[in-house]
């Protein structure tokens, strides 16, 4: 392990979505097409460790290894505490 102190860190996230489609005719998608970040950080560390601590937080993170590579998604649903399948209802047609 090594120490290195910070004093500050200050985050911005900007998420850069669209979609697409209708909710009426279940067409919609919806994607997240780009994330950007913004780190304020205050330290009296050495640069080069601030740096590593950097790296590894990156390296680290879960959430953002996810959204950059995708995973599966498993979804289960229940309704009125009963297990739900969807695909057992056909989709409705959109009111004209």
């Amino acid at each position: 392990m090594f120490k290195v102190e910070l004093t500050k860190v200050r985050s911005h996230i900007i998420a850069h979505e669209m979609a697409e489609g209708s909710a009426i005719e279940e067409s919609i998608y919806g994607k997240c097409t780009g994330i950007e970040t913004t780190y304020e950080i205050e330290s009296p560390s050495d640069p080069a460790l601030v740096a590593k601590v950097i790296r590894n937080a990156r390296k680290a993170c879960m959430i953002g290894n996810t959204v950059s590579v995708g995973v599966p998604i498993e979804d289960s649903f229940t309704l009125n505490g009963a297990s739900f399948d969807t695909e057992l209802y056909p989709k409705t047609e959109a009111p004209a």
